[in-house]
């Protein structure tokens, strides 16, 4: 599914699967933003570029949002293809050695480590092939956990991994809104706080978090929404 111009979501909902990927198109090649994990996802990808002419077009990067098992399985088969992968320095570790930091025990698979991930800081710019990537920190769900802010083609998109998930809406037309898991080993709760009022200050086009929809509209409004729920939910 094509999300904005040159950008895609190639798992998710509409292929039946849990975790959401996305793919940039830039000039040097695809930049992905998460990996999927399990064979079925690059099924998916492989096929979905396909349809949007990009099947021949090789991975050249791939940002990971968190170490969890369903975001980065695949990293490593991305990497073996020559892409570079770049997470937060926490989760560079993580990619490194696996086990509870990417929840290999919760998934019951064999986390193929990393060999050589690349570490990104808070408000670090990538720019590959014209689109330009910003690591945005937002800890709490895991401690490395990162969003990144793509722009490309006047528009921009902040791919938010497992901050926060939007749902569907009811008759009301209200959005339902759910943080993320908060049971992970490096969960900390007070610093989840401080990543949902971090985003209050940020305007985007489009927000794609790692689960569910996809978000267009007023950003402003979703993420004070989501720093409301936070508020509700998160006990320090």
């Amino acid at each position: 599914m094509q999300i904005a111009r040159g950008i895609y979501q190639l798992t998710g909902h509409m292929t039946a699967l849990n975790s959401n990927t996305y793919a940039l198109d830039s000039e040097e090649g695809l930049v992905m933003i998460d990996c999927g994990c399990r064979p079925v996802y690059l099924e998916h990808q492989s096929r979905i570029l396909s349809m949007w002419g990009l099947g021949e077009k090789k991975p050249v990067a791939a940002f990971v949002t968190h170490a969890h098992f369903d975001h980065a399985g695949n990293a490593h088969l991305f990497e073996e293809k020559g892409a570079r992968i770049y997470a937060s320095e926490y989760d560079v570790h993580a990619l490194k050695t696996g086990g509870k930091l990417v929840m290999e025990p919760e998934f019951g698979l064999t986390f193929h480590t990393c060999k050589a991930p690349v570490a990104v800081a808070d408000g670090e710019c990538v720019t590959i092939g014209g689109t330009t990537v910003t690591a945005v920190a937002l800890p709490g769900h895991t401690k490395g956990a990162m969003a990144y802010l793509a722009e490309t083609n006047g528009v921009r998109v902040l791919f938010t991994g497992d901050h926060c998930m939007i749902g569907n809406a009811g008759p009301d037309d209200e959005a339902e809104i759910e943080i993320g898991y908060c049971g992970s080993i490096d969960y900390d709760a007070e610093a989840y706080l401080r990543s949902f009022e971090k985003l209050r200050s940020m305007d985007v086009d489009i927000v794609a978090p790692g689960h569910r929809s996809v978000f267009y509209g007023d950003s402003r409004w979703l993420f004070e929404k989501m720093y409301r729920k936070a508020l509700e939910t998160i006990k320090i």
